[in-house]
């Protein structure tokens, strides 16, 4: 028995007995686009499904249930230009449904089929999700690391500049590796078959300091198209270290001395952030798939304002800094959003309340505080308190949803600035399609830290804006984690 339900736009197919669900439109086949075909690999039992966000100029959303291998979809009325779009799979881990994204620049010039399929492993519960069409793809995944490093950062090192014989360096992508486990990236358009890809991770040292260390690979895609990086620890050094591996041959990073490690220097000595001799040229790439749903290049903040040098370590030295505590207090905390005595109504708008869930969702329980927003500026208020001086970060678990789900900001007590995530961004989109059967989800955001004094606090969420027709907001769960 085959079903197809249409619900605001959004495809659901749900399927009895048969192997392959076909969603279709109503339409002549000559108007089909593109046929999209999405497989779920035999390791990969326990993905139970997906959600498609095809974002402007095309603007359409799509999801659909697995029970057998695969589902076939017709795609009509295509732009001619690139649209970035956002899938989302859904897959049971450890009981609990979660939900994992990918985002790639897709267009009508892909051709007339287009096929994704998932393949599972061990060293992630994100599944990778490969595409035909786009064959070369790079797999990021972190294990255990030695200690905390801030960021990822991709590039493209294959170009020589030809006066100063340095690398150009085109960025990829950049990515909290460490908080998000695995990114999958689809390239394009690789320069040649045997690409230098630079793989550079940020690692804090202290409140001053920060060092950034360069992995250079030089990869060889007659081997396969399936570049995997597994970013742990050197047992021996107890450092950073980054591995690649391609259709089974595994492949160190490049050094200046062979010595197999990756040189420090400062560059000029003068303290700024720089590479051995400063004179790399750096230039961004095009848009990549970070899957954070807000933009196509991922999380790369546009602007590039450092330089490189010979792909080694390079150091930061800001200025001294007054600490914001004297001992870290070890904290890990959480605090559900609809508790009394988290849950300031008074504070919130009007509009504010505590909703309770019958069907089931992805959040913490059935309940979560509401916000049925009517415009901007309303607002979820929360408190919390904290007993230590510390620099804190926030990882919020918002509720979210589709069809008139808005754009937010957080703020703390009433300091000017939101709080902010992957280079500078502060907006939250909650609009989203879960995953069926569900109409609310969690949405996960994690923030840079900042100082809080020891005492009470209040969290607010404000709506600032919207990408559909409406502003609804949702607070499920704060999570406190002393940095």
């Amino acid at each position: 028995m085959l079903r197809n339900l249409c619900l605001a736009g959004v495809l659901v197919c749900v399927m009895a007995i048969v192997t392959a669900c076909v969603l279709s439109y109503d339409v002549d086949p000559g108007d089909i686009d593109m046929t999209v075909t999405f497989t779920r690999d035999a390791s990969c039992p326990d993905v139970t499904g997906y959600v498609v966000l095809a974002g402007k100029p095309y603007d359409k959303s799509f999801a659909a249930t697995f029970e057998g291998e695969n589902v076939v979809q017709h795609w009509v009325g295509m732009p001619e230009g690139e649209f970035v779009t956002e899938i989302q799979l859904a897959r049971q881990v450890g009981g609990e449904l979660k939900q994992f994204p990918y985002s790639v620049n897709l267009s009508k010039s892909l051709g007339e089929s287009l096929a994704f399929t998932a393949v599972c492993d061990e060293a992630s519960s994100k599944p990778v999700l490969l595409l035909d069409k786009i064959p070369t793809t790079l797999v990021f995944t972190s294990g255990e690391p030695c200690r905390l490093y801030t960021g990822m950062e991709v590039f493209d090192a294959t170009r020589i500049d030809a006066e100063t014989s340095q690398p150009i360096l085109s960025r990829l992508l950049t990515a909290d590796i460490l908080r998000v486990g695995r990114e999958v990236f689809y390239w394009a358009d690789p320069t040649n078959q045997t690409p230098q890809l630079l793989v550079r991770l940020t690692e804090k040292i202290s409140e001053t300091k920060e060092v950034q260390r360069d992995f250079l690979f030089s990869a060889d895609l007659s081997l396969g198209n399936r570049l995997d990086f597994s970013i742990g620890c050197d047992s021996d050094s107890n450092d950073p270290q980054v591995l690649l591996s391609i259709g089974g041959t595994d492949i160190g990073p490049q050094d200046d001395d062979s010595d197999g490690d990756v040189d420090e220097a400062d560059g000029d000595g003068d303290g700024d952030l720089e590479g051995v001799d400063g004179d790399a040229e750096v230039e961004e790439e095009s848009p990549d798939g970070d899957a954070d749903g807000d933009d196509a290049d991922g999380d790369s903040d546009g602007d590039i304002d450092e330089t490189d040098g010979d792909i080694d370590v390079t150091e930061a030295e800001a200025e001294e800094e007054i600490p914001c505590g004297t001992e870290d207090p070890n904290l890990f905390r959480t605090f559900e959003a609809e508790t009394a005595g988290v849950f300031l109504s008074a504070q919130s708008s009007a509009n504010a309340s505590i909703a309770t869930l019958t069907e089931g969702s992805t959040l913490s329980g059935d309940s979560y505080v509401h916000l049925d927003a009517e415009g901007i500026g309303e607002k979820i208020v929360a408190a919390f308190t904290i007993a230590a001086d510390w620099d804190y970060a926030f990882n919020l678990d918002f509720a979210a949803g589709a069809d008139g789900w808005g754009l937010v900001e957080v703020y703390v007590d009433d300091l000017a600035d939101p709080l902010s995530y992957d280079f500078g961004k502060t907006e939250v989109n909650l609009d989203r399609i879960c995953a069926p059967p569900y109409a609310v989800c969690k949405k996960t955001q994690s923030f840079q830290p900042i100082c809080l004094k020891a005492g009470a606090h209040t969290l607010t969420v404000e709506v600032v804006g919207t990408q559909t027709a409406g502003h609804t907001a949702g607070l499920d769960r704060i999570g406190l984690i002393s940095n």
